[in-house]
């Protein structure tokens, strides 16, 4: 955010700039070539001597992207500003230019079919309104017409820029995008005013406008250095990581900086009206700001991702006309439909961007750390004593040292077999259902990547269990077989509702629902043992390892219900909110079919007593928290709807299932 917000500000010093230019003789349209020429040979040149190859990439492969960036958001836009600004008022100009957050907001949600938050609805009725305010436009009702069609122009032709860029930086990097970009919209310019046409001769002047005195050159030189090359390059690399909507509100905050610059530099006011019109934009930006830093479709503004590449396809529905054809890659049987034949756009989601292009720096299976089998200790406990469910009971303190040693180890075994299962009969397949196409409205590129790289994820993860097992065998015994076990509550349940379930779609939804609650709460039963102290280094440095990569996946999984839930009929949300609240209480509970087993494999006398008297006594949830899984509902506004007991869990709010 911080990017977009000096993109605004630099960009809120052109008007200044372009008044001083203007009482010193030079047109609108050759301050446009001034300012573009200037910046795109520096940057251009910086490209070229730092990073030639990725220059030479970004020509080759995103082409078609720079020169519509360059024709329509660098050379149209400026274009039409100068018509706009010569034939009506500046207030009036503002006004409608920086509409253009109300063009990609209807854009999303109507033509790619992105679900919008209504805070951001309300952030940019707000946005709006305070421009009108500063733009008083009620004291100007006789408009030029053409002038008015001008200015509507720039408001496209700024919008085009942040729904276009992000296909371009998916890929590469803002330095060649935005040095390509800027160079063919000077290009494009010299349609209009060739360089050669340009009074070289006025460079040399001094002007003097409101408070400023200086030389022609150092204010062209100010346009285009700070106002052109340091407004575009932060602008378009905010938009890594930043969704379109999200960076178009920002960009309104050039009126607020302009009026600012406008005052300091030049002496100009603004009336009460126009005052409270900026606070408004304000108010606005930080209204919807607050609500997209998680929302499914319109981003995060304090996240950190790439913005969305050109989205692939990957739904079974029909393609309209029109359309580019679907990508049946991952279709396994296309003839069955579960979810309707409605094509939904693209996930465009920041969160799922910025996890997909750090998979190699935050991936336990990318990193290289110590080998686990080496931190083997058996001196130390193999699970946290203190989260047993019977570790105040008479009888378990009466235990010798020995069995209490093999119940732990027992509640380890338990523990990574519970998570193999997990991660091999829910989550994963939940996963495959996505790309094969199964959900509507979850297709996309950087989507397809994210989750082929937590599939490699959660199999790095049955492999570390699996093998952490095998050690704990190796040095306490051999009798310590996952198979001497039941199998895990949830993946028992998740089947028996999955078996019963007579339409595909509610089986899908219930593999799904199951999947997100896994996601989102994994993590905080991971931390129960890796942020255990004196207990074994081997499965404390595991579970450490395994916690981190699954608040990644909990992001996705997270974004993944967000965009999904509105999509479905009032049907089929009300069974996938059910299904989460069966998914809840069976991770929530606390498997004694588990515990009893262990009583029997250790043979601990009065063990049955025992489990009876902690049931008896309401232990039947083991205390993991699901923070995440709360908020995501509480954005999703439906919590209410989810018919669980949340004071039955915890719920601190501290743990946040965005890393």
């Amino acid at each position: 955010m911080a990017l977009a917000v000096v993109s605004a500000c630099t960009f809120g010093t052109v008007g200044p700039a372009t008044k001083i230019l203007d009482s010193a003789g030079l047109s609108a349209t050759e301050i446009a070539q001034a300012r573009l020429s200037v910046a795109a040979v520096l940057l251009l040149t910086i490209a070229a001597l730092t990073r030639p190859g990725q220059l030479l990439a970004a020509a080759r492969e995103a082409y078609g992207v720079i020169v519509v960036l360059g024709v329509f958001s660098f050379a149209a836009l400026q274009t039409l500003c100068g018509v706009a600004v010569a034939r009506i008022p500046v207030g009036v100009f503002v006004v409608l230019q920086f509409l253009c957050p109300v063009v990609v907001v209807v854009w999303l949600r109507c033509v790619r079919r992105v679900p919008q938050p209504r805070a951001v609805w309300l952030g940019t009725a707000v946005v709006v309104g305070g421009l009108l305010l500063v733009g008083e436009v009620w004291s100007r009702l006789r408009l030029d017409a053409v002038g008015v069609l001008a200015a509507l122009g720039t408001a496209v032709a700024l919008s085009v820029r942040f729904l276009v860029a992000g296909r371009a930086l998916a890929r590469h990097a803002p330095l060649p995008v935005a040095a390509l970009g800027i160079a063919v919209g000077a290009l494009a310019l010299n349609v209009v005013s060739p360089v050669t046409a340009f009074p070289y001769g006025r460079l040399g002047d001094t002007v003097a406008y409101g408070g400023v005195t200086a030389p022609v050159w150092a204010v062209v030189a100010w346009a285009a250095l700070v106002a052109t090359l340091v407004a575009y390059l932060s602008g378009i690399a905010a938009q890594r990581f930043l969704a379109p909507s999200a960076a178009s509100l920002l960009a309104t905050l050039e009126v607020v900086a302009g009026a600012g610059t406008a005052y300091l530099l030049l002496g100009e006011t603004l009336t009460p009206v126009q005052c409270a019109g900026i606070g408004a934009v304000l108010v606005g930006v930080v209204v919807a700001q607050r609500s997209m830093r998680t929302s499914s479709g319109g981003g995060g503004a304090g996240t950190s991702t790439p913005a969305p590449a050109d989205p692939v396809p990957t739904t079974p529905f029909p393609t309209p006309r029109g359309a580019r054809a679907m990508d049946d890659r991952f279709i396994s049987n296309p003839d069955e439909d579960a979810f309707g034949t409605e094509v939904f756009g693209a996930v465009d989601n920041p969160v799922i961007h910025r996890l997909a292009a750090n998979w190699k720096r935050r991936a336990a299976v990318k990193r290289d750390d110590p080998e686990l089998l080496d931190l083997f200790d058996p001196a130390l406990p193999d699970y946290p004593e203190d989260i047993v469910p019977f570790a105040d009971h008479p009888t378990y303190e009466g235990l010798d040292p020995e069995r209490r040693s093999a119940i732990l180890t027992w509640a380890m075994i338990a523990l990574n077999r519970n998570t193999e299962y997990s991660e091999t009969h829910v989550v994963n397949p939940a996963f495959g259902l996505v790309l094969k196409g199964e959900f509507p409205g979850l297709w996309g590129e950087a989507l397809e990547v994210s989750l082929l790289q937590a599939m490699v994820d959660e199999q790095y993860h049955i492999l570390m269990h699996r093998m952490a097992s095998g050690m704990t065998r190796a040095r306490r015994g051999a009798h310590y077989r996952e198979g001497e076990l039941p199998l895990p509550y949830v993946s028992v349940k998740h089947r028996q509702l999955v078996d019963a379930a007579s339409e595909r779609w509610r089986r899908s939804l219930l593999t799904i629902a199951f999947c997100t609650t896994t996601e989102l709460s994994i993590g905080a039963y991971l931390e129960l043992v890796a942020g255990a102290e004196g207990v074994q280094p081997m499965n404390v440095a595991l579970s450490r390892l395994h916690r981190h990569d699954e608040v990644c996946h909990g992001s996705i999984s997270g974004e993944l219900l967000k965009v999904l839930l509105p999509q479905l009929t009032r049907e089929q949300q009300g069974f996938l909110l059910d299904a989460l609240c069966r998914a809840l209480e069976a991770y929530s509970a606390n498997d004694y079919r588990v515990w009893e087993a262990i009583m029997r494999l250790v043979g601990v006398e009065g063990g049955a007593r025992m489990l009876a008297d902690c049931r008896a006594a309401g232990r039947t949830a083991l205390l993991r928290d699901y923070s995440g899984l709360h908020r995501v509902l509480t954005e999703l506004e439906v919590l209410d709807e989810v018919e669980f007991d949340w004071s039955s869990v915890k719920v601190s709010g501290r743990l946040p299932y965005v890393l």
